[in-house]
């Protein structure tokens, strides 16, 4: 009897255990989300690090709550004037911003060519460009200035996402330099 009860003891904590790695994390549920599908995994150790966040306080009313909400990590606050709907948003632009570090980085930009050659991005719609794969950009480095755009390396251009569910997206999310730095960084990937 104690040996069948250890076995349910232990099968129970297994099964605990299991759940715990199957939980979905806030960095998961927003990159699985129709729209998102420009956005790497941004590393949650890299968004721990407080100098990949220099800088971005200025953007947020409530940055400590939107970077917690981001980590998974619990908040609290003597300031109860917490709206949800703005906590989503102030969490979903700062991930947009630490995305435009992070892609910077060798594994941001390792993470960012494996979308690339899957083709998540697109193609240029020039017929000369022989339907060469595109990364996003952004016009300015600046948020809340212009939406994303589409770099073809062969025409050099910009062109608007086919798509709508990404006619939305922020252009800073990914900056101005990030397509150079790119096919700097991956030459063939231009061909």
């Amino acid at each position: 009897m104690n040996a069948q009860g250890r076995g349910d003891e232990q099968e129970t904590e297994s099964d605990d255990f299991s759940d715990s790695e199957d939980e979905e994390t806030w960095i998961k549920s927003f990159l699985s989300r129709y729209g998102n599908e420009y956005f790497c995994e941004v590393d949650e150790s890299y968004i721990q690090d407080e100098f990949n966040l220099t800088g971005l306080k200025k953007y947020f009313h409530n940055f400590e709550a939107a970077l917690s909400c981001v980590l998974d990590i619990e908040f609290s606050s003597d300031d109860e004037s917490h709206d949800e709907s703005i906590l989503k948003a102030e969490s979903e632009f700062l991930y947009g911003l630490i995305h435009q570090r992070y892609i910077m980085t060798s594994r941001g930009l390792h993470d960012m060519k494996n979308k690339f050659v899957m083709g998540h991005f697109g193609r240029c719609p020039r017929l000369l460009c022989e339907n060469q794969k595109v990364v996003p950009c952004g016009e300015f480095d600046e948020p809340q200035q212009g939406y994303v755009k589409l770099f073809c390396p062969k025409c050099q251009d910009l062109y608007y996402p086919k798509s709508k569910k990404h006619a939305n997206i922020d252009g800073a999310f990914f900056g101005t330099t990030f397509p150079h730095i790119f096919f700097l960084n991956y030459p063939e990937c231009a061909n």
